[in-house]
């Protein structure tokens, strides 16, 4: 009786698995190879549709199919300022803001690079938590010490 029961279900997740190939359905699968690194530490959807991930080691765009890659470059000021990524989250905009151990940027997506918020006369480099839009449209964000708010930013 056991056995027949388990080729009834061998033959129904056969079905199962011919019937969707036959309707066009595609699954696809993706390994943690595909990230900079299997330590995730924060995650985003955009109001594009991108997923945003987070790691201990650069940050990933997910489009659907395919990843894309952020790291660090010390040659390139526009890249991100550090890889590892602390918090995520977009703005009305929709703008993308990155929050790192070592400060904050925001995505240009037309030109696919990151502009650094300056803190000038702070004396300070905030270790990023969190990011949240107020109501007022005010940017703000939590470090280890403190809650900031912003409400204009120097980008360089």
């Amino acid at each position: 009786m056991k056995h027949l029961l388990f080729v009834r279900s061998l033959l129904l997740i056969g079905a199962l698995l011919l019937t969707q190939n036959t309707l066009g359905i595609q699954s696809r699968f993706y390994g943690a190879g595909q990230l900079s690194s299997s330590l995730i530490t924060t995650l985003h959807q955009d109001d594009k549709g991108y997923i945003w991930i987070g790691t201990e080691y650069g940050l990933n765009k997910f489009d659907g199919l395919h990843f894309i890659e952020y790291l660090h470059n010390e040659h390139d000021s526009l890249s991100i300022m550090s890889n590892g990524i602390r918090s995520l989250n977009s703005d009305r905009e929709g703008n993308l803001w990155v929050g790192f151990q070592t400060g904050l940027q925001r995505y240009d997506a037309g030109s696919d690079t990151f502009h650094r918020v300056t803190f000038e006369g702070t004396g300070y480099t905030p270790n990023v938590s969190a990011i949240k839009q107020l109501s007022s449209g005010d940017i703000s964000f939590s470090m280890r010490i403190a809650l900031s708010l912003c409400d204009s930013f120097a980008f360089s």
